[in-house]
């Protein structure tokens, strides 16, 4: 019987079913005890890794996958990818599994029912407020209600550094939407916009609790002539 803290290794970013552990009853005797964590060894895009996946399949009437799964938690899936979801369950009454999925996913899910709904996709905008479902996602917002709180802030701020006022953009943005890039853009003729060094940097960058709070900072000074734009881009991997 093992009944110590076992770790197993899967590469989550291209699991087969010949990665699955086959625990049988041999003789009336359960095989299997104790508790389990379960590695993320692989190095490719975490992303691709999506799907339910079958880790452990039981054999013999004394094995019941169910005790496990009352042991598990997000938790016990070690090296996590960021922006990622992981949920086990029990499939076919003796296999347990485990389905990884992204947390925009789960936020389409939780608000439309569904990932495919045209409603939930990224680029949509269901409840006419200018912000599509990707942005409000990021921010933190509800998609099916129109609202105009919330929004990215600009205000002018003297940059220590050279003492000359800058253009600046806070956004307050879902800690939890980590599976998003968010970045500010500058343009002084709302034409042609650039993020990035040398165009924009990050003043600050703050977590608390469920709400993480982007300082952007336009590199270009603002003077008296000068028009300032900042916009804010949020976009998928």
């Amino acid at each position: 019987m093992l009944s110590e803290h076992l770790t197993l290794d899967f590469d989550f970013a291209s699991l087969t079913s010949h990665d699955t552990l086959i625990v049988t009853d041999l003789g009336g005797l359960s095989l299997l005890g104790g508790s389990f964590s379960f590695l993320n060894a692989g190095t490719a895009d975490p992303f691709t890794g999506l799907g339910t996946f079958d880790l452990i399949t039981f054999s013999g009437s004394l094995l019941d996958p169910n005790s496990l799964l009352s042991t598990l938690t997000a938790s016990s899936v070690l090296n996590a990818a960021t922006g990622l979801t992981y949920a086990f369950s029990v499939t076919g009454s003796n296999t347990l599994a485990l389905t990884i999925d992204t947390r925009l996913h789960q936020w389409q899910a939780e608000h439309f029912g569904s990932t495919a709904a045209l409603a939930a996709q990224p680029a949509a905008d269901p409840d006419h407020d200018g912000l599509p479902n990707l942005l409000e996602y990021a921010l933190g917002t509800d998609p099916q209600a129109a609202s105009s709180t919330n929004r990215p802030v600009c205000a002018l701020v003297i940059n220590q550094a050279d003492g000359l006022p800058h253009l600046t953009l806070t956004a307050t943005l879902a800690a939890a939407a980590g599976d998003v890039s968010v970045d500010a853009e500058a343009s002084d003729d709302l034409v042609t916009w650039h993020s990035g060094a040398p165009f924009t940097e990050v003043a600050s960058d703050t977590t608390a609790g469920a709400v993480r709070t982007v300082v952007f900072r336009d590199t270009t000074p603002s003077g008296t002539g000068t028009r300032r734009f900042m916009r804010l881009r949020v976009t998928l991997p």
